[in-house]
């Protein structure tokens, strides 16, 4: 849209907003910009002005008393890619296709709204703090710059960036450009586990979790300063949420992902600027109206997607609106667990969740979730139930079948976080609605998970002994799990067992759970084993999700060239090392290996191979 045009569109907003008694700034000029951000894993209680602790977050507080506070707004997935694939887009999971945290990317028909707004004419950028949201993922779709760059710190379960760091990127990345109109998106880490909040701060509160959102609150701070000393900050549209909460034990959830309760699926949302009238909403509200929302405000044309614009309803004198029916999902039992999936629709009061034993809560008088009405109200928990169908009826509900194309240290990036979860043998596979023929439900596994999530921790940190021993335990009770199936064939692996591995290995690859590691894993048992022709097939699968992974290249090369194929083994060794980031040591052995096959190609087949 031309800017002339946005003018207008603004200033008929405006006149709209002054006649409802919402407006108070600049009907001429407007908003011009949107500073995005997300705060990741908090819950909406942790927060001062949503009942939390007093003194955790002072800033954010005042920014929520002088804007609009949401006071029930929700997460789509208690991940961090499929909630932010629901705030960039406005759509639900089974809309956008993104259901976990994992390869498959976020489909490029999708329209997001850094594409919206820089259609508008806005500058657009994006500072993601975290290694799992990585440029390919496709969330980087309309932003100029993606700063996706963040160090891979070895043996640790999360590699982020510190946000102070984030702060001072995106204030050099303002400068190079002050007077042009922008969306920038700030994503903050913090608090993500392992909490680690900043020495002054360590023992000032009841909690490290507290702490590190205390640490945050101040950042953001310094960022409205700059903004308020650069002069921009009355045509900036602020809007601070999180993708999602943190279960801190509450319902045998110490972290997220698992269940669909408001531990992890209440977010803060406040929205702020000066032409927005002080207002808290009680009526629940979806990430998916956010970007809608901002939209109006900014006075840029509507994007087209399920979220709702809430802006008619923010008026100083507006009427309270009817909520739409709040929909929330997590398939991370299901891809991660090989446990039914969970669904869950929320409105007038109530949530219904959807799961082999299902569950309904009444908020006013139960606000923690503890007491399951479904009994007692079996007719309102089945017409929740009617609506949650009617919701997703007539959509598609197959996993989305485009995956990441990612080099080997992209996929570090979502391994080292234990992310990479999803099969990629799942890409495009239809998801079954939940119920007790799909899984057991989680909550009758709740007491496993410090286990499961043991296992990944020590994965990470390539603790070998305690990957056998729990991975074993879990299979003891579930003979089927895919992460202990693929943690066990793994590590036995590593440790040259190749008959022993290819025995989980083998049982993951016939439930259609393998992930590139897996089956990676299980073409070097094959190639040890001398089975050339399984270890081809084995490393091909894993090269087609991710070719440019240099271990299974590195591999294939070598079942090359023990078949005698001198120049495909050139290639997929000249390919390893292309996206090579190992030891110096490593990589000269992978330098040999091409130096030895160099003389037996011939200089014209090698012209046709990749560069070194």
């Amino acid at each position: 849209m031309k800017s002339a045009h946005r003018k207008v569109v603004r200033a008929l907003l405006w006149t709209f907003l002054a006649w409802s008694g919402h407006a108070t700034g600049n009907a001429a000029e407007g908003p011009d910009s949107l500073l995005m951000i997300t705060i990741d894993t908090t819950r909406a209680d942790a927060l001062s002005c949503y009942g939390g602790s007093p003194g955790v977050s002072p800033h954010l507080d005042r920014l929520a008393a002088g804007g609009v506070r949401f006071d029930r707004a929700y997460t789509t997935v208690p991940y961090t890619v499929p909630s932010h694939a629901s705030l960039m887009t406005g759509e639900l999971p089974f809309i956008h296709g993104i259901r976990t945290n994992s390869s498959h990317r976020l489909p490029q028909s999708a329209r997001t709204l850094a594409e919206h707004l820089s259609d508008a004419g806005l500058r657009t950028v994006a500072f993601p703090a975290a290694s799992v949201l990585v440029a390919g993922l496709g969330l980087n779709q309309g932003f100029d710059e993606y700063f996706d760059r963040i160090k891979i710190q070895p043996n640790a379960l999360v590699s982020s960036r510190p946000a102070e760091d984030t702060a001072e990127m995106f204030q050099e990345w303002f400068e190079r450009e002050p007077d042009k109109p922008f969306f920038a998106w700030l994503h903050f880490f913090e608090p993500h586990l392992p909490y680690n909040p900043p020495v002054d701060l360590r023992g000032k509160f009841p909690t490290p979790y507290q702490a590190e959102i205390h640490h945050v609150d101040r950042v953001i701070q310094t960022i409205l300063d700059y903004l308020e000393q650069r002069g921009v900050l009355d045509t900036t549209v602020v809007s601070v949420c999180s993708d999602h909460g943190e279960g801190l034990g509450d319902h045998n959830e110490s972290t997220h992902g698992i269940f669909l309760y408001d531990d992890t699926m209440r977010i803060p949302w406040i929205l702020s600027h000066p032409s927005l009238s002080p207002l808290v909403v009680r009526q629940a509200v979806s990430i998916c109206d956010i970007a809608p929302t901002v939209l109006t405000v900014m006075g840029v044309d509507p994007m087209n997607c399920k979220g709702r614009d809430l802006s008619p309803f923010l008026g100083e004198n507006a009427s309270p609106f009817d909520e739409s029916p709040v929909y929330t999902e997590t398939y991370v039992p299901y891809l991660t667990f090989g446990w039914s999936p969970m669904e869950a629709i929320i409105g007038q009061g109530w949530k219904y969740i959807e799961a082999p034993r299902p569950e309904l809560y009444e908020f006013s008088s139960d606000p923690k979730e503890l007491t399951n009405r479904v009994n007692d109200q079996p007719e309102r928990a089945e017409q929740m139930r009617k609506a949650l169908y009617h919701l997703r009826a007539n959509r598609d509900h197959r996993l989305n079948s485009e995956m990441v194309a990612m080099d080997d240290e992209a996929l570090a990036k979502l391994q080292a976080l234990g992310y990479a979860s999803s099969s990629p043998q799942m890409a495009g596979a239809e998801l079954p609605f939940p119920g007790p023929d799909v899984g057991v439900d989680p909550k009758d596994r709740s007491q496993m998970l410090p286990i499961l999530y043991s296992i990944l921790d020590a994965s990470v940190a390539n603790n070998s002994d305690p990957v056998l021993i729990m991975s074993r335990r879990v299979l003891q009770v579930e003979p089927d799990n895919p992460l202990a199936l693929s943690a066990l064939g793994v590590e036995l692996h590593r440790r040259g067992r190749w008959k022993d591995a290819l025995k989980p290995l083998e049982r993951l690859r016939d439930l259609n759970r393998s992930t590139t590691n897996s089956l990676t894993a299980m073409g070097v048992c094959y190639l040890n084993l001398d089975d050339l022709e399984q270890a081809s097939a084995a490393l091909t699968a894993s090269l087609q999700y991710s070719p440019n992974d240099v271990k299974a290249l590195r591999w294939i090369g070598e079942v090359e060239q023990r078949q005698g194929n001198w120049k495909e083994a050139l290639g997929h060794y000249r390919h390893a090392l292309r996206y090579f980031r190992g030891p110096v040591k490593a990589r000269d052995q992978l330098v040999a290996k091409i130096q030895e096959l160099e003389p037996k190609v011939p200089e014209a087949e090698r012209a046709e191979l990749p560069n070194r």
